[in-house]
Formats: C-alpha cells, structure tokens, sequence
C-alpha cells in the first residue's frame, strides 16, 4: 500500500470519531434544550393553575385564617391541585417526548391518589387512622410491582420489601401533612428534597428517571410564588398529600427508599417528639403572633416548637431556618448516599 493511500485511510478514521462526537453533542444539547423547555413549561403551568385556584376559591369563599400574622387575613385554600395538575401534566408531556415507562406511570398514579385523599380530607375530615388506612391502600400498587431498595443489605427477606414500601409510603405523606402550617414551609421542603432525590437518581439511574423529581421541584417553584410569606394561598392537605405521595411514589420507584427515609429525619423527629399529641394537635392550639411579628411556640412538643422556645423567630426566618436544616441534611445524604452507601 502506497503512502498516499495509507494517508487517506488514517484521515478517514479519524473522521469518523469526530462525526460521531458531533452528532452525539448535538443529541445532548437538543435533549438538554427540551428538558429545560419541560421544566420551565411546568413552573409556568404551575404558576397560571395556582392563580387561577386563588381567583377561583375566593370567590367560593374556600378561605382560612392565616394564624400568624397580626391581623388573621383570608386565604384560599386548598390550592394544592395546582402543584398536581401541573406536575402530571408537566410528567406526560415528559413520557410523550422520551417515552412512556410503567414505573413513571405507576408512581403518577399513586400520587395523585394520595392528592385525590388529601382533597376529601380538606372538604370532609378524614380521622388519623383514616389517613393511615387510606394512603396504605395509595401506596398499594407498589407491592404489585418489582420493588428493589438500593442498598439495602442481602439478609433482609425481599418479600419484606412491598411491605416496607408501604410504610414508608404512609409516613412520608402523613410527616409531609405535620411539619406544615407556616408560608412556604411545604413546597419550600419538597423543593429542597426533591433536588436531593434528583442529584441521587441521576447517578444510579441516569437523567431518564431522575427528571420526574425536577418537573415536581417545577411545580413546587409556580406554586410557592403565591405560597411564600406573606402567602397568597395555602396548599391544603391536599397540596401537602400530593408533594408527599409524589415525591414518594418517584423515590420508591427507583429504589432510593434509603435517601427518602434519611432525608425525612426531620419529620421523623418531628413525630416523635410529638408522639402523645400528633392526633390531637388541634387540641392543644397553634403558635401565636407575638409582638415584632415573633411567633411563641405551641403548649406541645415539636420540631417547631423546639426551634422557637430556643431562638425568638418570625414566621419568616422560622421557615427559612427550616429550610436550612434540610438542605444541609440533604447535602449530608447526597454525599453519603452517593459516595459511601451506593
């Protein structure tokens, strides 16, 4: 073979990667550009629902006091179906595009289940053990599908695995339901925990089924607009349902029952300290609004209590300094479930 030809071969090999480098860069940037035109389509759905529910629920005088403001102005609620309309909306577009999964449909379903029950609950009060009973039957369909748990240790039975997933269904929805009551406490902390579940399940599982948790963090973001102190309308149990069921659901589905479960440690800790009271709290009354806008804690014990017997918070910072909590626990499950569990 001539050197000439022995040239023109070498040029040709090494055409054929760049083309490729090409093309597969252009695939990312177009699949980048489409999520992003997913997410932000999702926000802004999230945020025309939310004012739509606001207008809507007003006007059929389906308002609550908010409790810690000086003057205890009217606001709607439950405007909790914005954040499930637009999030399932937001999920089927996403299944239209990159392609239907059972998986992503299953942990739709159980979602919206779990809003569907925190909407009866706002119009007709479902009991304690009713909530139990009811978001068990929610989470349900998970036994019917194959359930893994990553990083779970081997001498666990994984006949106890649909049972587990049950369970941890039910306290992440109802825990969802108890740390709340403040503007912008809810879709703040699903905000921050859905982020989290994202970074996770992206480095198991790829974006395909990490994304879901980002379209829930959209309709989060368009709801909180109107949600953030001082808040314009209240999520409902029916909005605290769906972010829990949701968040949940998608979490399970991809078998980060771990990360879900450590970064609900505040809930947890929440429950416990309230344990004598948590069906009974209306009993015992709220937090009140103090002079300056300081808010005094409850007469039972919780998270929320705790943090305002220790330090003299407004509403605002009260919130914030929640949130703060979460993200650094979500920062310590990240790392640890990424660089040490998985």
């Amino acid at each position: 073979m001539s050197k000439v030809a022995i040239k023109d071969e070498i040029s040709a090999t090494s055409i054929i990667p760049t083309q490729l480098l090409i093309s597969s860069t252009f695939i990312c940037c177009q699949m980048l550009v489409l999520l992003i035109s997913i997410f932000l389509a999702t926000v802004l759905l999230s945020l025309l629902l939310t004012y739509y529910s606001k207008e809507v629920l007003l006007n059929a005088g389906r308002v609550l006091p908010d409790l810690h403001k000086p003057i205890q102005v009217k606001v709607p609620s439950p405007g909790g179906v914005a954040i499930s309309v637009s999030f399932i909306v937001g999920a089927l577009v996403y299944m239209q595009i990159f392609g239907y999964s059972h998986k992503i449909l299953l942990a739709c379903y159980i979602g919206a289940i779990c809003s569907f029950i925190g909407l009866i609950d706002d119009i007709i009060p479902i009991g304690p053990l009713g909530k139990i009973v009811v978001t068990g039957v929610a989470f349900s369909p998970i036994s019917l599908s194959s359930v893994s748990i990553v990083g779970l240790p081997h001498i666990i039975p994984r006949c106890l695995y649909p049972v587990g997933s049950i369970l941890l269904g039910i306290f992440v929805v109802n825990a969802s339901n108890m740390v709340a009551g403040f503007n912008g406490l809810e879709a703040g902390l699903s905000s921050i925990v859905n982020i989290a579940l994202f970074i996770i399940a992206m480095q198991l599982h790829g974006v395909v089924f990490a994304f879901p948790h980002l379209i829930l963090l959209a309709s989060c973001i368009g709801f909180l607009y109107y949600n953030f102190y001082p808040a314009k309308i209240f999520p409902g149990n029916c909005g605290t349902f769906a972010m829990g069921g949701f968040t949940a659901a998608f979490a399970m589905v991809n078998g980060l029952h771990i990360p879900l479960f450590l970064l609900f440690i505040p809930h947890l800790f929440d429950f416990v300290v309230k344990f004598r009271v948590s069906f009974k709290v209306k009993e015992y009354g709220h937090a009140e609004h103090g002079e300056g806008g300081i808010i005094y804690p409850p007469r039972y014990k919780s998270l929320i209590s705790i943090l305002l017997k220790r330090f003299r918070l407004t509403e605002l910072k009260l919130v914030l300094s929640l949130w703060l909590i979460e993200l650094f626990l979500s920062v310590i499950v990240v790392f640890y479930t990424t660089k040490v569990l998985f």
